[in-house]
């Protein structure tokens, strides 16, 4: 029987490589939408939500205060975000999507699909099933799931 210690190291090994794969598709789907990686990242981050403080943004997008502040300033120089002060403490400036910012989600996803498609091509329907229920588990046991990330 393989060790858990030996199957966790076998899992680091695949998620790098899926990862790797990965991240060229979010590039060229954020660039066919005329946006950065860290742009597109920010809009899927905001679409799971109502609202964002720059905070929250800085740590789910796992990048500093400053570079969410400037990242969300190109945003909402693209009127694809908006930012308004908290009513409860004007210190606190909160992020949400504007009508344009949801309507770029949806393009970002819909151009991602092809990507997706030819990356799962070689699982049977059962097998991507599989796979998401699995990472479902996953992403609920991590708390990913309630992050939207």
């Amino acid at each position: 029987m393989v060790k858990r210690e030996e199957l966790i190291t076998e899992y680091m090994q695949v998620m790098a490589m899926v990862q790797r794969q990965v991240m060229p598709i979010k590039a060229r789907s954020a660039s066919a939408q005329g946006l950065s990686r860290p742009q597109a990242e920010a809009l899927h981050l905001l679409s799971c939500r109502e609202s964002a403080t720059i905070k929250l943004m800085a740590e789910l997008l796992g990048i500093s205060s400053s570079a969410a502040t400037q990242l969300t300033e190109g945003l909402v120089q693209r009127e694809l975000v908006s930012r308004t002060e908290a009513a409860h403490d004007r210190r606190v400036v909160e992020v949400r999507l504007t009508k344009a910012g949801k309507a770029k989600v949806t393009a970002l996803r819909e151009a991602s699909k092809g990507y997706i498609t030819d990356l799962l091509a070689d699982l049977s329907d059962k097998e991507v099933v599989d796979l998401l229920a699995l990472l479902r588990k996953l992403a609920h046991s991590s708390g990913a799931d309630k992050n939207c990330s």
